[in-house]
């Protein structure tokens, strides 16, 4: 019996960030879909159960930072790779998403996402 491939959710606001992370998201062996908004992502979370999510701190609307918390209040603890352009803005979701598994600046290395991912699939 074949293993079903981890989905691992991206939100980010930027089109061929979105784009770049499902090319390599699928060719590391995952499934992966990506969402524009936290508004989309959460949207769909009848319709998928991600292993992982990759979220930038900084959208449109609702903010990373306020999804994590919403998913967490909401008992949905998912295991987080905080990503931004911004130092300040890592800054920011690091002092009030503790739990998450990594925060990295944009732009990252593709091994060290795919490490935070193994590292979150591990925890979970």
């Amino acid at each position: 019996m074949v293993e079903p491939r981890p989905t691992i959710a991206v939100v980010d606001d930027d089109e061929d960030i979105r784009k770049s992370l499902r090319r390599l998201l699928c060719s590391a062996g995952f499934e992966a879909v990506t969402f524009a908004s936290a508004e989309d992502y959460l949207a769909s979370l009848s319709e998928i159960t991600a292993a992982c999510l990759i979220l930038d701190v900084h959208l449109p609307g609702q903010s990373g930072v306020e999804l994590h918390e919403r998913l967490t209040h909401e008992k949905q603890d998912i295991p987080t790779v905080f990503i931004s352009a911004h130092d300040n803005e890592l800054a920011s979701a690091r002092s009030t998403a503790a739990h998450a598994v990594d925060y990295l600046r944009k732009p990252f290395d593709a091994e060290e996402l795919l490490d935070a991912i193994q590292k979150a699939l591990g925890d979970s």
